[in-house]
């Protein structure tokens, strides 16, 4: 039987194991409503305002929360397997081993809610484009920057009076509030299974992590992020590691070839004219290089300063290059 209680005054109510199966609720004032083990499938609760409701062990599945006020609402344990909380706010709310399997959670306010236990599976959503098992899709919170919508202001959605008193711009409330919510649901793909979205989180909490300190002026702090972001993508880029230990190597291949810098075991100066005569220097150049960059030693021999200056700096920059290949790949082999 189909319920129509839109718009209604139910705050406070006690509508624990109702059926409300297919009910309207939308737009219905359920602040700190009672609703733990309520019937809700196909419910339709969009624009409600469930402040501090209990929907503990609730059935809600399929139901709709298309832009309802969940904030600091408990849903632990509650199957929310299916349901709609597009930009709904989740703000503190507990979601503590609910259900979200193909739970459509786009555009969700989720700074502070709590995920632990929480089931997801491939076809849960945090964007339109795509479930979190769709490897093409790029998983971005509202909070973030470089998703809509679109300015601090909008992506907070607080009381503009409440933004203006907080000693924080609204920028640096913005990137805390994303760099909190990407921490969380990294949390939420690990205990899942799933690692590439775990992956996106830790990278995507980085970069909040790197604009925040930019915005807040710590400039060493904020240049050292920078070096973790371009040389390996903060530990989790294994082929910008590899790309640039090949790019080094070759930089210092390209050096010894032309410079004059190193010698062969009887004297000869490699320069660019002495490898065009003897084209095996070519060959015994890049031996060099690579014995340099993986064991410090290699069978040329450096002339002058700047031959000693070019071996020490390859022969100090192989090691820490190495160091964070294998850095990289224990991250991923302890996922």
């Amino acid at each position: 039987m189909h319920i129509d209680f839109s718009d209604a005054e139910l705050m406070s109510a006690d509508l624990s194991d109702a059926n409300l199966w297919d009910a309207d609720l939308s737009s219905a004032d359920l602040r700190g409503a009672k609703l733990s083990n309520a019937h809700l499938v196909d419910a339709d609760l969009s624009n409600a305002d469930l402040q501090e409701a209990v929907l503990q062990q609730a059935d809600v599945d399929g139901a709709d929360f298309v832009s309802a006020n969940l904030a600091e609402a408990s849903l632990v344990g509650a199957d929310c397997e299916s349901a709609e909380f597009e930009n709904a706010v989740l703000v503190r709310a507990s979601l503590e081993n609910a259900d979200l399997v193909d739970t459509n959670l786009t555009s969700a306010y989720l700074f502070g809610a709590r995920l632990g236990g929480a089931r997801i599976d491939s076809a849960t959503q945090l964007v339109v484009e795509g479930g979190v098992g769709d490897v093409t899709v790029t998983e971005r919170c509202r909070y973030d920057p470089d998703a809509p919508p679109e300015g601090p202001e909008a992506s907070l959605a607080m009381d503009p009076e409440d933004l203006k008193a907080t000693p924080d711009s609204p920028r640096v409330i913005q990137l805390r509030r994303a760099r909190s919510v990407y921490q969380r649901l990294e949390g939420l793909g690990r205990q899942n299974g799933f690692p590439t979205l775990q992956s996106r989180m830790f990278k995507r909490r980085q970069e909040m992590r790197r604009h925040l300190l930019r915005e807040q002026g710590e400039r060493t702090r904020w240049l050292f992020a920078e070096l973790q972001r371009g040389l390996f993508v903060y530990g989790e880029s294994f082929r910008r590691v590899l790309s640039i230990s090949a790019l080094v190597v070759s930089l210092f291949w390209g050096l010894f070839t032309t410079t004059g810098t190193i010698e062969t075991t009887d004297g000869t100066a490699v320069t660019a004219g002495a490898v065009v005569d003897d084209q095996l220097l070519v060959w015994e150049t890049l031996y060099h290089s690579l014995s340099v960059f993986f064991a410090g030693t290699g069978p040329l021999s450096p002339t002058g300063t700047l031959g000693q200056v070019l071996t020490i700096s390859l022969r100090a920059t192989g090691p820490i290059l190495l160091a964070l290949l294998i850095f990289v790949l224990g991250r991923r082999a302890a996922r």
